[in-house]
């Protein structure tokens, strides 16, 4: 995320982070014996924030983000919120990764893009990552 902040000149806060995550439901992402992203939810409203999805570098293109936002689908379906809805910024290529999850663009405003996806009326499947888990 520094890249993003530091275009818009906007210093990272860590306090501001640390504050947060009481607040949040943060999820390290493991796969096997190594922690390999984390994923933040807040209920907002009649919809569920994925308010951060990182994966690192080295584990990226493998799957994990896809099945990361299947985990963030499910739990918005199950906890029978009407949409799971983020913002990105506009010149982030994670942008069209959420599109291609279901995801509509809203609106952007100041340069971040709000994206929803609409749960279903029917079941939500899900594809398995056989060696993922979320962690508390």
């Amino acid at each position: 995320m520094h890249g993003y902040l530091a275009k818009r000149g906007i210093a990272w806060d860590s306090t501001r982070f640390h504050v947060s995550w009481k607040d949040f439901e943060n999820r390290m992402i493991v796969a096997g014996a190594d922690v390999v992203g984390l994923m933040r939810l807040l209920p907002e409203q009649d919809a569920l924030g994925l308010r951060d999805l990182q994966v690192l570098p080295q584990h990226q293109v493998m799957g994990i983000g896809t099945w990361a936002v299947h985990q963030a689908q499910l739990a918005a379906t199950h906890r029978a919120f009407k949409r799971l809805q983020l913002r990105v910024y506009e010149e982030n290529p994670a942008r069209a990764f959420y599109a291609r999850m279901g995801f509509r663009e809203v609106s952007v405003v100041g340069g971040r893009v709000h994206m929803v996806w609409a749960v279903p009326l029917g079941a939500l499947k899900t594809r398995l990552c056989s060696r993922c888990v979320l962690v508390r």
